[in-house]
């Protein structure tokens, strides 16, 4: 075998190590911004379903008109006043399901952060 081919041969196994080095960089950075929009997405679905069951369980205003001496209409908010239980099993209500939603998504980080930290030791590896 001659210099030329052996240099060729040479720098063809270091091309398609490289390739192999950029595909597996592109893969993974594939896999983390996955990874990354999920955990957006189930962050902002929790926040969501915390705002909306605080908007159910928040006490309701009642949105009236009403003729002014002028002629004219008047828009009037009035908040109902709530049965004090009521208001009291409400808030219980929505204390639970908040702490149920703060300790879904704090679990659910902390299993992904694991699930990272074991990824960079095997990359190490």
């Amino acid at each position: 075998m001659s210099f030329g081919s052996q240099l060729k041969e040479a720098l063809s196994q270091k091309s398609n190590e490289l390739k192999r080095e950029l595909e597996t960089d592109i893969s993974s950075v594939g896999d983390n911004l996955e990874s990354t929009a999920k955990k957006a997405v189930f962050i902002v679905g929790a926040i969501v379903a915390a705002a909306f069951v605080i908007r159910l369980l928040a006490p309701k205003a009642k949105k009236v008109k009403v003729n002014t001496a002028g002629g004219g209409q008047e828009l009037m908010v009035i908040n109902e006043p709530e049965n004090g239980i009521v208001s009291m099993i409400k808030g219980a209500i929505a204390t639970f399901l908040l702490n149920l939603a703060k300790e879904r998504i704090m679990n659910f980080l902390e299993e992904l952060n694991a699930r990272q930290a074991i990824a960079k030791e095997q990359e190490k590896e």
